[in-house]
C-alpha cells in the first residue's frame, strides 16, 4: 500500500497508468500494434510532436497560451523549403533566415500578450491565419522539394533501426526538464504562471519574461517544421495543420495546468505519446480519419474539464 501511493504521489503517475492501459487495450484488440515496426512509427511520430508540445508546456506553465505553433511549424518549413530546396541558398543561411521567420512570430505575439494584455488565444489565433496565410502565398499550395540527400537522412537516418529524429527528441526533452527544474530562467517561468503579481513585486521583469517564453516556443515550432521537412523529402504547405490543438490537448492530459504554474516535461511526452497512439490505435481499428477528429475534440473537452475540475478542488482546500 506505501508503495502504491508513493506512486501515484507523482503528477504524472495517473497518465502514464493510463497511457500503459491504453497501450494494453489496443494489443488485446489488434496484436499487430506492439510489432517493432508499429511501435517505431509511434514513437517517430511523438518525437515530431514533442518540440512544439515543449514550447507549448512552457508557454501554458507561464499562465499563457500559444494556438499557432503548427502553423509556425507550417510557415517556417515551407520558408526554408523555398530559399533552400526551390532557389539553392546555402543551407546554413537559409535555416538562419527560417529560424529568425519563428523568432518574429514568437516576438509579434509575445510583445502583445505582454504589453497590450490581449488575450493569448486571440492573438495566437490571429498569428495563426496570418501563418497559415503566408504559407498559401510563398507556396501556392505546392510542396518546397530539391532537398539534398544530406539533409534529407537527418529526418530519415536511423541507427540500430531507431530514426535519429528519436534521438533528438530526447536531447531536447532531456534539456527541457534541465531548463525547467534547474535555471533560474525556467523556474521565473512557472513562478509567473503560478503568481504573476507575486513575481513583478520581487523585481522580475515579468512582460519581458512572457516574450521570451513565446519566442522559445516558436523557435521549437519552427526546428520541428525543419525536421519534418527533412523527414518528408520536402516542405508541406499542409504541415502543422493538426498540431495547434493536439499539442494542447497533449500538454493538458499531461498533467500541465491551464491556470499555469505547473511544468512536467514527463507528463507532456506521455500526453503526446497517447495522442500518437490514440491515432495510430484508430487507425488499424479502422475508424475513419473524421471520427478521429471527433475523438481528438473530445480528449481535448475531457482534458480541460479535468484540469478544472483539479483547480476548482485546490482552491477549496
Amino acid at each position: 500500500m506505501n508503495i502504491f501511493r508513493k506512486i501515484t504521489s507523482y503528477r504524472e503517475s495517473m497518465i502514464i497508468i493510463i497511457f500503459l492501459l491504453l497501450c494494453a487495450v489496443t494489443t488485446i484488440v489488434n496484436p499487430a500494434f506492439i510489432r517493432s515496426r508499429n511501435l517505431i512509427s509511434i514513437a517517430r511520430s511523438v518525437s515530431l510532436d514533442l518540440l512544439p508540445a515543449i514550447g507549448v508546456t512552457l508557454v501554458i506553465a507561464c499562465g499563457s497560451m500559444d494556438l499557432s505553433c503548427g502553423a509556425t511549424l507550417g510557415l517556417v518549413g515551407i520558408v526554408f523549403g523555398y530559399l533552400y530546396g526551390m532557389q539553392g541558398m546555402n543551407i546554413w543561411l537559409a535555416f538562419a533566415v527560417a529560424m529568425v521567420v519563428s523568432v518574429a512570430i514568437g516576438a509579434v505575439i509575445g510583445v502583445i500578450v505582454a504589453n497590450l494584455n490581449v488575450h493569448p488565444m486571440i492573438v495566437s489565433l490571429a498569428m495563426q491565419k496570418v501563418c497559415r496565410g503566408l504559407i498559401d502565398v510563398i507556396a501556392g499550395g505546392r510542396s518546397m522539394t530539391g532537398f539534398s540527400d544530406a539533409f534529407n537522412e537527418i529526418g530519415q537516418g536511423t541507427l540500430f533501426d531507431i530514426p535519429y529524429t528519436i534521438f533528438y527528441a530526447l536531447v531536447f526533452l532531456i534539456l527541457a526538464v534541465i531548463f525547467t527544474k534547474r535555471t533560474v530562467c525556467g523556474r521565473i517561468f512557472i513562478a509567473i504562471g503560478g503568481n504573476r503579481e507575486a513575481t513583478r513585486l520581487c523585481g522580475i521583469n515579468v512582460k519581458r519574461y512572457k516574450v521570451v517564453v513565446h519566442i522559445i516556443c516558436s523557435v521549437l515550432a519552427g526546428l520541428s517544421g525543419i525536421m519534418l521537412a527533412s523527414r518528408l523529402g520536402s516542405a508541406q504547405p499542409t504541415a502543422g495543420t493538426s498540431q495547434d490543438l493536439n499539442v494542447v490537448a497533449a500538454c493538458i492530459l499531461g498533467g500541465n495546468s491551464l491556470a499555469g504554474g505547473v511544468a512536467t516535461m514527463v507528463g507532456t511526452l506521455v500526453g503526446v505519446a497517447i495522442m500518437a497512439t490514440i491515432t495510430v490505435a484508430l487507425t488499424m481499428m479502422r475508424v475513419s480519419a473524421y471520427w478521429q477528429n471527433v475523438c481528438v475534440g473530445v480528449i481535448l473537452i475531457i482534458a480541460v474539464c479535468m484540469d478544472d475540475i483539479k483547480n476548482m478542488a485546490k482552491l477549496k482546500a
